[in-house]
C-alpha cells in the first residue's frame, strides 16, 4: 500500500473554488488520477480512506482527528448504499470511492 510510504492528505475547499466540496468525490479523482501511475491492486480504495481520514490528520499535525477512538473528535458521515450505482460491489468501501457517493446521509461533528 502507497500510503505506508508517504505523508498524504486530501481535503476539500470552499464554495469560491470549488463546485461542490464533496471529499468522496475527492477521494474519487485521487483514486483515479493514481490509477494512471499505478495498479490497481497498488492504490486501492483503503488507500484513498487513508489518505482523506489519518493521512490529512497527520498533514495538519492533528493526533485527535482522523480515526475514530476515545479522545478523538468523531465526525462521521453515513452513506445509504441503496442506489442502482452501487449494485455489484460485495465491498461497501469500495462501492463508497469507486461509485463516488454525492453526499451523506447523516452527519455527526464532533459526536453530535
Amino acid at each position: 500500500m502507497l500510503h505506508t510510504a508517504t505523508e498524504l492528505g486530501l481535503g476539500v475547499d470552499g464554495s469560491a473554488s470549488n463546485d461542490g466540496s464533496n471529499m468522496i468525490q475527492e477521494a474519487h479523482q485521487a483514486l483515479l488520477i493514481n490509477r494512471l501511475r499505478y495498479q490497481a491492486d497498488e492504490i486501492t480504495h483503503h488507500d484513498t480512506l487513508y489518505w482523506v481520514t489519518k493521512g490529512s490528520a497527520q498533514v495538519l499535525g492533528r493526533d485527535d482527528i482522523g480515526e475514530l477512538g476515545v479522545g478523538k473528535q468523531a465526525d462521521i458521515a453515513l452513506f445509504n448504499l441503496d442506489e442502482p450505482r452501487f449494485s455489484g460491489s460485495h465491498d461497501p468501501l469500495a462501492a463508497l470511492i469507486l461509485c463516488g457517493a454525492h453526499r451523506a446521509n447523516y452527519v455527526m461533528v464532533t459526536g453530535q
